[in-house]
């Protein structure tokens, strides 16, 4: 049974969603099955909040388009990130600071035994400072046994980005020519995720 669903309506300002729950769990749904919404402490002692659920990511969607908008040439749309949230085969999640401030998301997707990583961002003034470790180590120490292998996708000028998955135990696995649509290359990387315990500190 499908538990998760839009309900849509159209005005002259712009379309409104709402992401309604209709059962306790959504058996197949992968953010149903990663329900670890945790508090952590980061280095500055402020408190920090990893979400993963649709509903709550959902009420601050409009937040994660701008921080979209402000990183990636073309965004990601509304339509696109509703559209993540209503798969029974995604997975999201989105880490807060205190006083619900947006540092970050990642959206993912599963198809058979592997996740692809399709969106991993962090608010332009937060990075480089850990941030982005903590939202992919928290993601895949919460889908450690759901799969064997998590696929992504980053530019090859992407110095930090390469440097964060690598951390992570990722390897590239092909470089992808003229992927983007300014003419440069991306790579494509790899984590098998059952060999070993992977550590994002």
């Amino acid at each position: 049974m499908v538990c998760g669903y839009i309900v849509k309506s159209d005005s002259a300002q712009q379309k409104q969603y709402m992401i309604m729950k209709t059962g306790a769990e959504r058996k197949n749904d992968m953010n149903g099955n990663l329900r670890c919404s945790i508090d952590i402490d980061s280095k500055t002692g402020k408190k920090q909040s990893v979400i993963s659920t649709p509903h709550e990511i959902l009420e601050y969607i409009d937040y994660i388009c701008r921080i979209e908008k402000e990183t990636f040439n073309p965004p990601w749309t509304k339509d696109d990130f509703l559209k993540e949230l209503e798969s029974l085969d995604s997975c999201s999640m989105v880490i807060m600071e205190e006083k619900e401030k947006i540092l970050g998301y990642l959206f993912a997707k599963k198809a058979a035994d592997e996740i692809n990583i399709n969106k991993l961002c962090i608010h332009p003034d937060y990075r480089g400072l850990g941030y982005g470790k903590t939202l992919l180590g928290r993601f895949i120490g919460c889908i450690r046994g759901k799969c064997s292998r998590v696929f992504l996708e980053v530019a090859a000028l992407n110095t930090p980005a390469i440097r964060l998955y690598k951390g992570a135990g990722f390897r590239i696995n092909r470089t992808r020519k003229n992927l983007y649509a300014d003419g440069s290359d991306g790579l494509e990387m790899v984590l098998d995720i059952l060999q070993k315990p992977v550590h994002v500190d």
